[in-house]
């Protein structure tokens, strides 16, 4: 009968900080939405930086998204954070693909206008390549050019 009080006792503990839990009103963060830049490359289209921006804190932001090359496809999954310093936006973002029989890892810096939120992003990726094991950097410098973002067909399983 102990054995049943304990039992039971501990089930109210339990049941007691679960609805306590899920009725709080608090939340974590809060999505803000997806900014959409061009990527040149020596003033020409490189391709599309996409970004889901949340508000996590008194700003302090989190932002995931992808890169896109300029058919749309899918080429990089990128996770970062972000700060408003000023009139400057500072965003730091670690990504990874595969390109031409090579893993890539990319880390890049960020800083945008906060009026125009236009600016630059600066990086370098790193190469690790499937047959031969060879492993080569690759800095990078692009202007970002704020766009509305182009509707992009994401694959569903089944077709």
């Amino acid at each position: 009968m102990k054995g049943l009080r304990i039992v039971l006792v501990s089930f109210i503990f339990v049941f007691s900080i679960v609805a306590f839990a899920t009725s709080s009103t608090v939340e974590a963060s809060q999505e803000l939405g997806e900014l959409c830049w061009e990527v040149l490359e020596n003033d020409v289209v490189s391709g599309t930086l996409k970004l889901g921006i949340l508000l996590y804190g008194d700003n302090h932001y989190i932002v995931n998204g992808k890169a896109l090359d300029t058919a749309g496809n899918t080429i990089e999954i990128l996770q970062g954070i972000a700060e408003i310093e000023g009139e400057e936006i500072w965003i730091t973002i670690n990504s990874s693909g595969r390109h031409d029989g090579a893993l890539y890892t990319s880390t890049s810096n960020i800083i945008l206008n906060k009026s125009a939120i236009d600016g630059t992003i600066l990086g370098i990726d790193t190469f690790a390549y499937y047959g031969d094991g060879t492993v080569h950097n690759k800095p990078f410098s692009h202007i970002l050019r704020l766009i509305t973002c182009p509707f992009i067909r994401e694959a569903r399983p089944g077709g």
